[in-house]
């Protein structure tokens, strides 16, 4: 038997307390949209208009640390290159290399963004097969 049972009754109740926190993160750091200028797609005539401008949508739709580095664009540049990629890849085309690159744009005094992605390589695998 405890000689004393209020330490241990403490931990008991303050560990039941730490669970009911909310599992989203305090520290959060507040985020914003980057501004992107444009959106530039390189080599790439397989991709239509309408896919080229929901690419873009979705990148400038993106959402970044308010106080994001060149680590946070480089994501995003690679999500650039991979929603190409898919694109790609849903016309049959699964052997596509894709890099793309954030680079900053001074426009006026505001810190802009331009997204160079460009279609390295392109073979179809399905006519291929077939040939």
């Amino acid at each position: 038997m405890l000689k004393h049972p209020l330490p241990a009754v403490w931990l008991l109740l303050t560990g039941s307390l730490f669970a009911q926190i909310p599992s989203w993160d305090m520290t959060s750091l507040p985020t914003t949209r980057v501004p992107i200028r444009h959106v530039i797609f390189a080599n790439a005539p397989l991709l239509s208009i309408a896919m080229r401008r929901q690419i873009t949508k979705a990148l400038r739709e993106e959402k970044v640390a308010a106080v994001s580095g060149e680590q946070d664009l480089a994501e995003l540049a690679d999500e650039a290159s991979e929603r190409v990629r898919m694109a790609y890849q849903d016309e049959g085309y699964f052997k596509v290399q894709v890099e793309a690159k954030a680079s900053p744009i001074d426009s006026n005094g505001l810190a802009r963004w331009d997204i160079l992605v460009r279609v390295l390589q392109v073979s179809n695998t399905a006519s291929a097969k077939s040939a």
